[in-house]
């Protein structure tokens, strides 16, 4: 699942801030 959240965080661009939340849960979740 994390690779998954990492692979769409990926695919947006760098100023998206859903790509920011993403970013933000997969630091979380480590």
């Amino acid at each position: 699942a994390k690779r998954g959240l990492a692979g769409l965080a990926a695919a947006l661009p760098a100023d998206s801030p859903l790509r920011a939340s993403i970013e933000q849960l997969i630091r979380r979740s480590r």
